[in-house]
């Protein structure tokens, strides 16, 4: 019912994938802010992948943030 009533509805919010700008992870938790500082999501896994050489995490965002390259901070 879950599923069916969210196909039919939407969803306030998408899974996406995050590319830290520094080299230090962003963890489990964190808040993730638009420009003005308003939350608009929050990342659910974050770690150091090897094949990036670097940080990369994965968090939810509200859907006017989930287009490709939109910058975000957390």
């Amino acid at each position: 019912e879950r599923i069916f009533a969210q196909q039919q509805s939407g969803v306030s919010k998408k899974r996406v994938g995050l590319l830290p700008q520094e080299r230090t992870p962003v963890r489990e938790g964190t808040e993730i802010v638009d420009e003005q500082g308003a939350v608009i999501g929050t990342v659910c896994s974050g770690g150091f992948g090897p094949s990036l050489a670097g940080p990369l995490a994965m968090g939810y965002l509200h859907n006017d943030y989930t287009t490709l390259n939109t910058p975000v901070w957390a």
